[in-house]
Order: C-alpha cells, then structure tokens, then sequence
C-alpha cells in the first residue's frame, strides 16, 4: 500500500513536470494521456513560476521517486488511475473521503491499516472471498443489531409518551373533581 501510494505521488508529479504543470491531490494530471492545448506550455510555465519553492522541490522528489520505480509498477499505477478515474464522481469523491479519514489517523494506526492490507492481498482468492464474506456477515450483523436497538429505544419512548399521556388525563379529571 504505501508503495502504491508512493508511486501515486511519483506519477502525480511526474505529469507535473512532464507537462509542466503543478499537480494537486484534488486536481491530478496525466502527462502521458493527457491532450494538452496549444497555450497549456505557457500557462503551465506561469503556474509552475508561481508555485513556492518547497512545493516545486516536493513535486521534483517525486518525480525522482516516479523515475525509480521499474516500468511494471507505473504501470500498475497508471491502471490503477485509469480504473479510479473510469468511476463515477460520487464514488471517487467518497474514496476521498475515505482516504483523508485514513490520513488523519495516527501513524501508527495506519501503519497497522497498511499491514493488515498486506496480509489481505497476500491471501488466495478463495481466503480473500471467504473474509470478504465474513466481513460482509458482520456488518449485517452489526446493521441488524443497531436497528433491533432502534426499535427497542423507539418503543421506550412510545410507552413513556402513552405513560405521560395517561398522567395528564389522569392530572385533568382530578382537577375536574376537586372543582
């Protein structure tokens, strides 16, 4: 995972500079896809002139780390890009999401993330599938109790409403009486 990860960051900046353009996390470039319009050099000379130095030297190192990598991890990474770009934008914007929540965890959470992955990938299909299916089986399960509580805490309140009903009946008719 944090290979991949790297590479992405590689490749991110690698269209950077191919293209010449500063590449952001929310706005990635593909240099070597990419159809660029004519004006694009120049308008990627002033964005890049522009850019503060440390944000230039971070975009370089990645750079050099996109170069290092051999040719059949980039390649894995492109596919990778190909595929997340090919889903549609409320799944993209949800995996997001989901990855900035994964960026704040602590370090040490998301090394653990990191290795559990691993141990994942590094499972047959068929043990993959069958954790899968568990996995599946649990949220469901977890789903099915959390709404079992609902309904309980939803009946709770029923009773007290029909409770506190009954008490002010109750309240009115003595004070009907005691008139």
């Amino acid at each position: 995972m944090k290979n991949w990860m790297n590479g992405w960051n590689a490749l991110l900046s690698a269209a950077a500079i191919a293209v010449g353009v500063a590449v952001f996390p929310s706005s990635p470039a593909r240099a070597d896809e990419a159809s660029v319009p004519a004006a694009a050099p120049a308008q990627a000379a002033e964005r890049w002139a522009k850019l503060p130095e440390a944000e230039k030297a971070r975009i370089r190192a990645n750079y050099a780390k996109w170069k290092a990598l051999p040719e059949g991890e980039r390649q894995e990474v492109r596919e990778r890009y190909r595929k997340f770009r090919s889903l549609p934008p409320e799944r993209r914007a949800a995996i997001r999401e989901r990855y900035k929540k994964f960026r704040a965890l602590p370090p040490e959470q998301q090394q653990r993330i990191r290795e559990r992955f691993q141990q994942f990938r590094k499972l047959s299909p068929e043990d993959r599938q069958k954790r899968i299916e568990r996995w599946k089986k649990r949220r469901q399960d977890v789903s099915a109790k959390r709404q079992e509580r609902r309904q309980e805490r939803r009946q709770e309140r029923r009773q007290q409403r029909q409770e506190q009903r009954q008490e002010r009946r109750l309240e009115r008719l003595e004070r009907r009486r005691n008139r």
